[in-house]
């Protein structure tokens, strides 16, 4: 990899091991315990968000920033810009010790490569393999305040989705405080459970074609994995993007709609009585924070969770009067086609983000 541009760039060309220096031992880790979440100060560790709790353990503040994270299980990159601790899981603390380089500039960069899993990412042996081009401190702000405004238009639509995410809950406890004694009845009288394919590797198919269905798993939802298909499945593990999919192991009670193929046996699909539950309804009281909490208490304390149909069948659900649904539903359906517009949004944006670090770093 390298940056070169014949105007801009200096000709020495430099490996980022003469770039960085490893400042972790400077850092006094602090264990997962003392994750309080009460303190004040951030705790950085290697996990997909940037903060992963708050302590008060301010005798193992790391105030030398900004700084760059990299954890080296994840093989993640972080920028950090304020005081932090350091959880102990993993994560080291890379210092830029030249001036002709920005903190941030390099950041970038860094989240640009491949950086290789063999097992000796903790002693920053990859540093040596990639290389930059130094280019003048003036370029290199400019691609940073490019890629800064881009990545903020991100964050900013990102919040959108969880702003709307909280008005529809708000409509829901509305729905729900409206409650005239309305019937209460048990997921056993009102729903149907059944639990989707698992199927070895070997039977998954890499591409497309007759009689294939996409396979849903919790690891292609959330991007870990890419599409494989399921060639000539039985029709009751097939879903559509109208049916309701909820967790039953692992990650318990996430609801999923809006996609169709073949559904791994981690999940349940969540049939009903339409006569009495529109599917707007029923998906936000499935996602409703007391049913969520029951579900995960249902699903057991072991080391993976797991809820079985008698269990679920056991949990109750408040039915409103169709028309009360109804009203809501239209709300909601509302909500919804703004997320739709929102996240097309956010992705187009993120192919103009990757297409500018290709341009740059590529």
């Amino acid at each position: 990899m390298k940056i070169y541009n014949k105007e801009n760039s200096k000709k020495e060309k430099i490996f980022f091991n003469e770039i960085f220096e490893d400042n972790t031992r400077f850092c006094k880790k602090i264990n997962q315990i003392e994750y309080l979440n009460e303190g004040e100060i951030p705790i950085i560790d290697q996990g997909k968000s940037e903060i992963a709790g708050y302590s008060n353990l301010k005798e193992n503040i790391y105030n030398d920033i900004p700084a760059i994270i990299f954890g080296d299980h994840t093989r993640s990159i972080k920028y950090i810009d304020f005081p932090f601790l350091i959880g102990a899981d993993g994560v080291k603390v890379l210092k830029n010790k030249r001036e002709d380089f920005l903190d941030k500039y390099l950041y970038y960069a860094l989240k640009y490569f491949k950086i290789p899993n063999t097992g000796y990412n903790r002693h920053f042996k990859w540093l040596k393999e990639f290389s930059i081009y130094s280019l003048k401190i003036e370029e290199q702000n400019k691609i940073v305040r490019v890629l800064d405004n881009i990545q903020e238009i991100i964050k900013i639509k990102k919040e959108q989705l969880l702003q709307l995410n909280e008005l529809s809950k708000s409509i829901f406890i509305k729905l729900k405080l409206k409650n005239k004694n309305w019937d209460i009845k048990s997921f056993a009288e009102v729903t149907k459970v059944s639990q989707g394919l698992q199927i070895p590797i070997s039977k998954r198919k890499k591409e497309n074609g007759k009689n294939r269905f996409k396979y849903i798993t919790i690891q292609f939802l959330n991007g870990s994995k890419e599409v494989e298909y399921i060639e000539n499945p039985r029709e009751n593990v097939i879903c559509s993007e109208e049916d309701i999919l909820m967790t039953r192991t692992g990650n318990t009670g996430m609801v999923v709609t809006g996609v169709s193929g073949v559904f791994h046996n981690n999940f349940f699909i969540v049939r009903y009585d339409k006569n009495i539950l529109l599917k707007e309804y029923l998906v936000a009281y499935l996602n409703s924070k007391e049913v969520q909490e029951e579900i995960k208490k249902r699903a057991g304390t072991s080391t993976i969770p797991d809820l079985n149909h008698g269990e679920f069948y056991k949990i109750k659900i408040l039915i409103p009067p169709i028309n009360f649904q109804e009203k809501f539903s239209k709300q909601i359906q509302v909500i919804a086609k703004s997320k739709v517009e929102i996240q097309k949004s956010i992705e187009e944006t993120q192919k103009l983000f990757d297409s500018l670090m290709e341009k740059y770093f590529g």
